[in-house]
């Protein structure tokens, strides 16, 4: 009974948050309304690490419960996760290998026909079986081996070091082409 009390006080005190939140603008431009908005945002900050105590007291058994039973499942399913993980990767060291190859032929086919312009299909798409299939997309990584003659149009800023040296000056710094812009981000701290 005393659980059913303390649900109810704290569901009179949420409403009574929420009509109290409800009441201050949604523009604050004098003190009265920011101290207002500060006071309810800190009750609103304190009733809700009192519910969220609340909760994980009450969810703590079933996580306990679950977290038992992926312990269980864990001993069959690390070994078959090894076991796909090693399939994959064989997999698709044989996809490149065969990309590889097609590559090659085409170059011979190119070279024989004298046609720059001719296309071959390039590895594999799928390898079907009974149980499913095996699909490929293939993925492709650029690695630069010579800065100075990649062409303008690829240079991109280093937006970190931009950021860091705005950050570092407090925005009291112009850089050309960029726009700084100012924002307040709130720390609650209740007592």
């Amino acid at each position: 009974m005393a659980k059913d009390k303390e649900e109810t006080k704290q569901l009179t005190l949420v409403t009574k948050l929420e009509k109290d939140v409800a009441g201050i603008p949604d523009v604050i431009t004098d003190e009265d309304d920011a101290f207002a908005a500060t006071d309810a945002l800190l009750k609103v900050r304190k009733l809700f690490k009192e519910v969220e105590l609340k909760r994980t007291q009450r969810t703590a058994p079933a996580n306990e419960t679950i977290k038992l039973i992926n312990e269980d499942y864990k001993k069959y399913l690390t070994p078959l996760k090894a076991a796909e993980d090693k399939l994959v990767s064989v997999l698709e060291d044989y996809a490149d290998r065969r990309a590889e190859q097609d590559l090659v032929k085409l170059g011979i086919v190119r070279d024989q026909t004298g046609d720059q312009s001719l296309m071959i299909p390039i590895g594999l798409k799928n390898l079907p079986s009974p149980e499913g299939e095996v699909r490929f997309k293939q993925g492709f990584t650029a690695t630069v081996i010579d800065a100075k003659k990649i062409p303008k149009q690829f240079l991109i800023p280093d937006v970190k070091a931009i950021q860091k040296a705005v950050v570092d000056a407090e925005g009291n710094i112009e850089i050309p082409g960029v726009q700084i812009t100012r924002s307040n981000s709130a720390s609650i701290y209740v007592k």
